[in-house]
């Protein structure tokens, strides 16, 4: 009977147990329709630069969608 194929029991210094702790932050929920509303913004600002005049790839957004946006700007 070999000694060094059973485990050690109770003899020695016992095994650690490593835990893992997480400490995580509170973040603020993000704001989607504000979100939405900058990139559609975007959108339409990126769309004026190229000056794509031919409309077939991407639509003009809706007026009363960019009407929000321009109200809010002075807010942020």
């Amino acid at each position: 009977m070999s000694r060094c194929s059973s485990p050690k029991r109770g003899r020695g210094r016992p095994r650690r147990q490593y835990r893992i702790r997480v400490v995580g932050e509170r973040r603020e929920q993000p704001d989607y329709e504000k979100l939405a509303r900058a990139l559609l913004e975007h959108a339409a600002m990126e769309q004026r630069e190229r000056g794509t005049s031919d409309g077939s790839s991407i639509t003009e957004p809706e007026p009363d969608v960019l009407s929000d946006v321009g109200s809010e700007e002075g807010d942020a």
